[in-house]
């Protein structure tokens, strides 16, 4: 029998997320990333997308009002702006835009108050929204205002180093301040953030002043990699040790040093630029599943979310131990496609109090975006849909 090739498992994938009926109506966990993911085939699947831009807009109608990013109306914003930038769909036939924006801006402030910076279910996530809507004023002067106020919530160590509290979930169930380093929630992804207004010139001063100074907190607070393996922690608490951090896009090294990379080349710093290759070079050797905590495919931290930073890495630099890995991970990819009741044989691990494996559809645990990690790689075309993660 001959092994399944990582086409044919894209086309797998495809077919059940043309079929797909399920009500989350959100970016990262719903039928908006789906969207996504179903433009990226061949203009096979318009009257699906249109079918489930409609079915969304009705369950926004009907009082659907959580805001993020990841699972609510912020990241279909963005998903309906990313098909309009793409030639997908015309920005006049958009109109619920206009109704969306002022209800996004009124929650942005609201998680701003309080101090909720999260990408994935915060202000920043609300943000990137506004980030791709520039042509209209009141979204610029919104991002100008957000970038104010992410230097207010900063806490200064001194005159060139900044840093911001949020709290996690610890192993007793209980919430703790500390300093995330993440991309999905912490500061790599005020560091993604500002990487964009920097270069898009929106309240440029402060912003790199902001930029630099959450770069130096993370590079001043680096991990003993001969202890750990590992360049960063998850976060700093006050009383507690570093600890090693997984592999993956969501918390640990690659979501962090793609985050560094990208800030250096808009900042034009070489000297960043070649500490963040040097971690990725590090991380592109880290490869035993059990430590590396890699137990599915998903992009959040399995090994497709592995396989599609490295691609993208590829992509950006063209060097070719990025290929090599982003090879060897696509591999695992395809192993992972285990479960005979799985979606394309995928399921994503939870905890058991948390359901245990489940049949995901969406872009950040399901198979949507293993597709996408998929077809950037058989296809070598610039995984631009990769925004949403704050990757590009």
């Amino acid at each position: 029998m001959n092994k399944i090739t990582a086409s044919d498992k894209l086309d797998e994938i495809t077919k059940l997320l043309s079929k797909c009926e399920i009500k989350n109506i959100s970016l990262l966990m719903g039928l908006s990333g789906i969207n996504v993911a179903l433009f990226y085939r061949n203009n096979n699947y318009e009257e699906i997308i249109i079918k489930n831009i409609e079915k969304i807009i009705s369950e926004i109608n009907k009082g659907f009002s959580y805001h993020t990013h990841c699972s609510g109306i912020s990241g279909f914003a963005w998903s309906l702006k990313y098909l309009i930038n793409k030639g997908f769909i015309k920005e006049k036939d958009c109109t619920i835009l206009n109704q969306i924006n002022p209800f996004l801006y009124k929650k942005m402030i609201k998680d701003l108050e309080n101090k909720n910076f999260d990408f994935l279910h915060g202000a920043i996530g609300v943000g990137l929204y506004f980030i791709s809507d520039l042509n209209n004023k009141s979204s610029l002067a919104h991002v100008g205002e957000l970038v104010d106020k992410i230097e207010n919530l900063s806490i200064k160590d001194d005159k060139r180093i900044l840093k911001w509290e949020s709290t996690v979930i610890d192993s007793n169930n209980n919430l703790k301040l500390v300093y995330n380093f993440s991309i999905s929630h912490g500061i790599a992804s005020i560091i993604a953030f500002l990487t964009k207004t920097y270069q898009k010139r929106i309240n440029k001063t402060k912003s790199k002043k902001i930029l630099t100074g959450a770069i130096n907190y993370l590079l001043k607070n680096q991990n003993d990699i001969s202890k750990y393996n590992c360049y960063f922690p998850s976060w700093i608490s006050d009383n507690e040790e570093n600890k090693q951090s997984r592999l993956g896009w969501c918390y640990g090294d690659l979501g962090i040093s793609v985050a560094l990379y990208n800030a250096s080349k808009v900042l034009k710093d070489t000297a960043l630029e070649k500490f963040a290759l040097k971690v990725l070079h590090y991380s592109a050797n880290r490869r035993d599943l059990q430590k590396e905590f890699v137990v599915d495919a998903v992009l959040c931290h399995g090994t497709a979310g592995i396989a599609h930073i490295f691609n993208r890495m590829y992509w950006n630099t063209k060097d070719e131990e990025f290929k090599e890995a982003a090879n060897y991970w696509f591999k695992k990819t395809l192993e992972m496609s285990k479960f005979p009741d799985g979606l394309a044989g995928y399921k994503a691990h939870y905890t058991e109090e948390n359901g245990g494996w489940q049949n995901e559809y969406g872009i950040l645990e399901g198979i949507a975006g293993i597709g996408l990690a998929l077809h950037s790689w058989v296809t070598q075309t610039e995984p631009t849909w990769d925004e949403c993660l704050l990757l590009s």
